[in-house]
This record gives structure tokens, sequence and C-alpha cells, in this order.
């Protein structure tokens, strides 16, 4: 081979070398970028597991209050029909006041909405 010819063989090679060092650098920036996604969806699943357990006891609050209030508006109406209705209706009061109070629906609806924000962010 003469020297011209080596030459271009080995600019070629080294050419060739840097492209793969590219690709490999890129593979390399693209698994990075895989495995941060995969821990934000990851921590996202965890979050809406939590967030969905806390929206469902205050859900079934929610039923309870609803169903005690139920109640009351129901021994309200007999209570006006008969004299011994006050005293069930002083009791079906008494029932809601110990009921504990809903909270934390704020604060949950805004886990979720800061969660679906970093879901969409992964999907970018």
């Amino acid at each position: 081979m003469s020297e011209q010819s080596l030459e271009l063989l080995s600019t070629g090679l080294f050419i060739l070398m840097v492209c793969l060092g590219i690709k490999i650098v890129n593979a390399s920036d693209l698994a990075l970028n895989v495995a941060d996604n995969q821990v934000v969806v990851g921590n996202s699943a965890k979050e809406l597991k939590q967030l969905a357990s806390q929206l469902s006891s205050q859900a079934e609050m929610i039923k309870r209050k609803d169903k005690a209030y139920q109640d009351l508006a129901d021994v309200y109406e007999q209570s006006l029909a008969e004299a011994q209705g006050y005293e069930r209706l002083k009791s079906k009061i008494e029932t809601i006041r110990e009921l504990p109070e809903v909270d934390g629906i704020d604060e949950i609806e805004s886990g979720i909405y800061s969660t679906e924000s970093d879901l969409l962010e992964v999907i970018k």
C-alpha cells in the first residue's frame, strides 16, 4: 500500500473511532435520562398510591357524615310528629359532633397535581 492510502485509511479509522465515541457518549446520556425517568415514574406511583389511600379515607369519612346527617334529618322529621323525638334528635346531633372532621383534601389535591406535573415532565 502506498503512504497516501495508509494515511487515508488511518484518517478514516480515526473518524470512525470519534463517531463511535460520540455514539457511546450519547447512549450514556440516553441511559441516564431513562433511569431518571424511571425514578420519577416510580416515585410518582408511590405518591399516587399514598394519595389514593388518603383520599379513600376521607371519602369514607364523608360517607359516614352524610349518613349521620341523613339520620339526623329523618329523626328531625319524626321529632316534629312525636313528643320523644327531641331526645332522639339531641342524640343524633351528638353523634355528628363526635365524628372527626374531614381534612387534608386540599393537600391531597395539591399532591395529585404535583405528581401529575412530574409525570408530564417525563412524557415530554
